[in-house]
């Protein structure tokens, strides 16, 4: 389990009907919500109140919300609709017996500043025991902690964060991995391409294309 600060703790379970009940939610995600998740408990609320730390420009609040399954999947559609529409930042601590994952997304406020966000990126650690989950609160605002906290559970998806977060930006930086990752993909499907192909010269045309796209990468 996390190891927060006492004065941090909030430890109360909140009914899944309270939860979404004033939030647009359709049929289809509504149902998964009521046959995928148990209960729901507030454990921590993170905020210049709570811990040494000021306000960020834009996170003001962070809370962890522990989820417990009935089984252990969750759709990540479910999670980054309750995101959108929680006026705070959130992490996500999902429970499946004595196991568990934890779940973050990078957001922005909406254009129209109406307490919506808009998801830029999810991410997840893999499951482990429960009592080995593992989070460090580090920064001198609550902006600084919300970016390690992602830095954190995205890994090595992220694993130039620190550095480059701070020279280019968090949203940078995640756009920057985004595009990394559709590059290897293309990568990864051209070498696929190439082994299959029998003409000599149609090889050679995609190994030049290969060898841009890696160059690119």
């Amino acid at each position: 389990m996390l190891d927060f600060p006492k004065s941090t703790v909030f430890s109360r379970r909140i009914s899944k009907e309270k939860f979404y009940a004033k939030m647009d939610i359709d049929n289809a995600l509504r149902q998964k919500f009521v046959v995928g998740i148990e209960s729901i408990i507030w454990q921590n609320k993170l905020s210049a109140s709570t811990l040494n730390v000021a306000e960020g420009k834009t996170v003001v609040e962070i809370e962890v919300l522990e989820i417990f399954l009935k089984q252990r999947e969750i759709d990540g559609k479910l999670l980054e609709f309750l995101d959108r529409n929680l006026p705070h930042h959130i992490v996500f601590i999902l429970r499946y017996h004595d196991s568990a994952q934890l779940v973050i997304h990078y957001k922005e406020p909406t254009e129209n500043h109406d307490s919506k966000f808009k998801i830029e990126a999810a991410y997840r650690t893999a499951w482990i025991p429960y009592d080995s989950l593992s989070l460090s609160i580090s920064g001198l605002n609550l902006d600084k902690v919300y970016e390690n906290f992602i830095l954190q559970v995205a890994g090595e998806k992220l694993a130039q964060g620190e550095m480059l977060s701070v020279e280019s930006g968090m949203k940078n930086l995640i756009l920057r991995a985004q595009e990394q990752e559709k590059l290897q993909a293309q990568i990864d499907a051209l070498e696929t391409k190439i082994r299959k192909e029998k003409q000599f010269n149609i090889q050679l045309k995609l190994n030049d294309e290969l060898r841009a796209l890696k160059k690119e990468l």
